[in-house]
């Protein structure tokens, strides 16, 4: 029995190794010693599944995941912690952006882009990359291709 929540963990490190599909959860399982155990790709499509029945629940339970994450690493990083310094004075300045990312088939929610290309507009709110900034994405909303790059609803949602 695998936890659900571990079975996320593992597919965003395989995404963080350069994965792009479920078979590249390979990349974790041949680590053990590394990753500890990982579900065969059955498990991982049937726990996929399982969460996608309430998908809003899910996302709820990873923001909040990723809140105590950031909480404990910036807790962790003392001195260096992006928000040690922060005032009115000096704020955190928040960076958001739309990039395109390009899909190679059709895949569920992609749409023509502007440049002529094929996939999705994500908009991304990052920790700014100036002084002392880290660069960390802060949220991100997956968006159609054809998505515009100032749309207010979507930056809102992104705040």
């Amino acid at each position: 029995m695998h936890d659900p929540a571990d079975v996320v963990l593992d597919l965003a490190v395989a995404a963080a190794l350069g994965g792009d599909a479920l078979a590249d959860a390979a990349i974790v399982c041949g680590e053990p010693g590394v990753y500890g155990l990982v579900a065969s790709e059955a498990t991982i499509s049937r726990t996929i599944a399982a969460l996608a029945k309430d998908a809003g629940k899910v996302e709820r339970a990873v923001a909040a995941a990723r809140r105590a994450a950031r909480a404990v690493a910036w807790e962790r990083a003392g001195e260096r912690a992006p928000n040690r310094q922060a005032s009115a004075a000096n704020p955190l300045v928040v960076d958001v952006d739309a990039t395109i990312v390009v899909a190679h088939s059709e895949k569920e929610a992609a749409a023509p882009t502007f440049k002529k290309t094929y996939g999705f507009h994500p908009l991304v709110a990052f920790l700014d990359h100036g002084d002392g900034g880290t660069g960390e994405p802060l949220a991100m909303l997956l968006r159609k291709g054809n998505a515009g790059s100032n749309t207010a609803a979507d930056h809102i949602s992104v705040a």
